[in-house]
């Protein structure tokens, strides 16, 4: 027995009594087993009364690393239930941030469908450079193809943003015109459409003198004129 309690340690649910060898008590005395009396009383043996343990050292020390390995792998249970938590949070967050992308792009599509609609010169420079800005960030793999495809529905490169941004109403609506044409949307006739593009060609072509030579005189009659000429388009058009 005594063997056992040199290999490992004994933990007990309560404290022991352990019997001197002068006790003359007799229920002290026959606490133990004769046997385990002879084992506890070794000079080797360690009673650790606040833990409840009795053992030599080598076994107490196991049950000491037992314990240590028991709570380190409580604790590795609490994190990967906690990581468990955050990482379905962020799955979460992730879908939700999807959601809000795919609704913003099909708000946007849906917008401008009702404009194009609605108006017969449906086209959307701002709406677009709008969208642009908002993808450069939150979809950067579609950019390029979106910069690229601005750039062939208006006829102008992106190089002229922030010009865009500020220009006169009338250039943004000639810019609105063009692009409305290169997709296609309100215009019927081939000859309709040879003579609004050039309309607008002249309008933008004079704004771009304008910006390029650093002040040089915006021709404000020219536009006008051209303007009138794409009125006169649109109301042979609406007439056939």
């Amino acid at each position: 027995m005594s063997s056992i309690l040199k290999s490992l340690g004994v933990r007990f649910s309560r404290s022991l009594r352990l019997p001197s060898p002068s006790t003359t008590n007799k229920s002290d005395a026959t606490f133990f087993s004769p046997v385990w009396q002879s084992a506890l009383l070794k000079e080797d043996i360690i009673h650790d009364w606040k833990q409840r343990r009795v053992g030599n050292k080598e076994g107490l020390g196991l049950i000491e690393r037992l314990d240590r390995i028991e709570s380190i792998l409580d604790q590795l249970a609490r994190d990967l239930k906690m990581q468990k938590t955050v990482n379905d949070q962020l799955a979460k967050e992730r879908k939700a941030e999807n959601e809000s992308q795919s609704l913003y792009l099909t708000a946007h599509s849906g917008i401008f469908s009702r404009r194009r609609e609605n108006v017969i010169h449906g086209g959307d420079i701002l709406g677009d450079l709008e969208v642009l800005e908002w993808a450069k960030d939150k979809l950067p793999w579609r950019y390029d193809g979106g910069r690229e495809g601005f750039e062939s529905k208006y006829c102008i490169s992106m190089q002229y943003k922030d010009q865009i941004l500020v220009a006169p109403e009338p250039i943004i609506k000639a810019f609105n015109i063009l692009g409305d044409m290169t997709t296609h949307i309100g215009w019927c006739t081939s000859s309709l459409e040879g003579m609004a593009y050039a309309s607008c060609r002249i309008i933008i072509d004079k704004w771009l003198e304008h910006i390029n030579t650093a002040g040089r005189e915006y021709l404000e009659d020219v536009i006008k004129r051209e303007f009138e000429i794409l009125d006169r388009i649109k109301n042979g058009k609406n007439k056939t």
